[in-house]
């Protein structure tokens, strides 16, 4: 009789009841996502490890001198070393294969943030990993060419790319953008093997040594000088300024600087 009469006097608060349904339906949202995500983090960090497995298998095939000196039984090796971008040194207590420089360049303990003492380009990084992964490919003892990995932001997208020097370590070999987020038809056009390939050849220093690689909007006419992309001038300046930057003092300019000397840590 009690709980009949209780069920029959207690008021029924239709918008109390709704909250409670929503907050919960919310909260069981909530731990579902978390753990599918959970669940699919190591999925998605060995697809992407992957991609960027195949992607370096498919610059190496894209690139004859590079593919017949990986493949020819003069060429020793082609290792990944890590090393420490404000030094220039090799950094040997640190596993290179577990090594992550995206993860890396979200961890405040693995890298630093950027300012306009840094540089003009460098505040469109925002951040900038203490370490980095670099490929050497060497023929017995001499270094025939260095594979860095570079990126930076383009219009709407972050680009990803190869760069890859030869053993002078001012002549570029090859840039390879890899991934990128541009504008179809339009700012995509940075992976069109025509407009890298005009970075072949292209050298990083000027005369007097000065970092001078970049794009023009006019047509090119120094070894320093490549063509913009026509319609894609931001993009085309991203590129640029991501070159830039990793060949720069902040990126891998003091490691290019040592590696020239014959100064290696």
């Amino acid at each position: 009789m009690r709980l009949r009469h209780w069920i029959n006097t207690a008021p029924v608060d239709g918008a109390a009841h709704n909250l409670v349904m929503m907050c919960a339906v919310a909260i069981v949202s909530a731990l579902l996502v978390s753990s599918t995500a959970i669940w699919l983090q190591p999925k998605y960090a060995a697809h992407l490890g992957a991609m960027r497995a195949t992607s370096m298998a498919s610059l190496i095939e894209s690139i004859p001198a590079l593919a017949s000196l990986v493949m020819s039984s003069s060429a020793d090796s082609l290792e990944s070393r890590l090393i420490d971008l404000d030094t220039g040194c090799f950094v040997e207590n640190v596993d290179v294969d577990a090594f992550d420089a995206r993860q890396a360049e979200n961890d405040p303990q693995q890298s630093r943030a950027l300012t306009s003492d840094d540089g003009d380009t460098a505040t469109l990084l925002k951040r900038r990993t203490y370490l980095q992964r670099v490929h050497l490919l060497y023929d017995n003892t001499a270094l025939q060419m260095v594979i860095l990995p570079v990126h930076g932001p383009g219009y709407q997208s972050t680009l990803h790319a190869w760069l890859v020097l030869a053993g002078d370590l001012d002549t570029i070999v090859a840039l390879n953008v890899h991934e990128h987020g541009e504008t179809p038809g339009i700012g995509s056009r940075v992976e069109d093997p025509l407009w890298q390939k005009l970075w072949t050849n292209k050298k990083l220093l000027d005369e007097q040594g000065n970092l001078s690689i970049g794009v023009t909007q006019n047509t090119a006419t120094s070894p320093n000088e490549v063509d913009a992309i026509t319609g894609a001038t931001r993009t085309s300046l991203g590129v640029s300024n991501m070159v830039r930057f990793w060949t720069g003092p902040q990126g891998f300019g003091p490691f290019l600087d040592r590696q020239r000397r014959g100064d290696p840590c």
